[in-house]
């Protein structure tokens, strides 16, 4: 038997509304700007810089993009920047599984499915994913963007590397940015530190997965 449902298939192929699957959407959108150099602590460790992001307007779970002009990485409900980085110029799409009416028209599409639940609605700011990567344990990586597009990046985990050498430490992990088309993943030091130990190499290896998506009407 087959059941009774809407569904809408995108030129790609690939199912974009199906009645079933509640569509993610937009929650917040704002700029944020990270000021760089190094953050000194008394306990002999040197890091860089941790900005707060603004609370997100849809308070549930949400998925955290990015579109920045130098090195940053989103950790949680923060924008972190290597140790003696220069500024950071970011934007930050927040999307949300909360129902958020963004375009605010009076008119337009509703879709519920068979529970009554809202599953789409035009006034969403859906998140429109382009491509999603897993590139598995690379400490870089690139991706060029189409002319005339403009994406905003999601990158979900990646390695840390604590490593002593003669009492002197350092602590990395992977940051991002776009510069002009391209946009790039590389693994650079985040703290550095003095320690009583005089040698350790310890890393924590987690695969890395990018979601792109398009943001060129947000």
């Amino acid at each position: 038997m087959v059941n009774h449902g809407f569904q809408l298939t995108g030129d790609h192929g690939i199912f974009q509304i199906d009645g079933t699957h509640q569509n993610i959407c937009l929650a917040d959108v704002f700029s944020v700007q990270g000021t760089g150099g190094v953050v000194y602590d008394s306990a002999d460790v040197d890091s860089g810089r941790i900005t707060k992001l603004p609370l997100i307007s849809a308070n549930t779970s949400t998925i955290i993009a990015i579109d920045c002009d130098n090195w940053a990485q989103i950790s949680a409900d923060s924008m972190i920047q290597p140790i003696h980085a220069a500024k950071v110029n970011a934007k930050i799409y927040a999307f949300s599984d909360k129902p958020n009416n963004w375009y605010k028209s009076n008119m337009g599409l509703s879709i519920r499915n068979d529970q009554n639940i809202e599953v789409y609605n035009s006034n969403w700011a859906i998140m429109k994913i382009v491509d999603v990567f897993n590139i598995g344990y690379v400490e870089s990586w690139s991706y060029k963007i189409p002319a005339g597009k403009k994406y905003a990046f999601v990158v979900l985990s990646g390695n840390i590397e604590v490593s002593i050498h003669n009492h002197d430490g350092e602590v990395r992990n992977h940051f991002y940015r776009r510069v002009g088309n391209l946009f790039e993943i590389n693994f650079m030091a985040y703290s550095k530190f003095i320690s009583y130990a005089s040698r350790m190499h310890h890393v924590i290896k987690t695969p890395i997965s990018i979601i792109v998506i398009d943001v060129a009407d947000l």
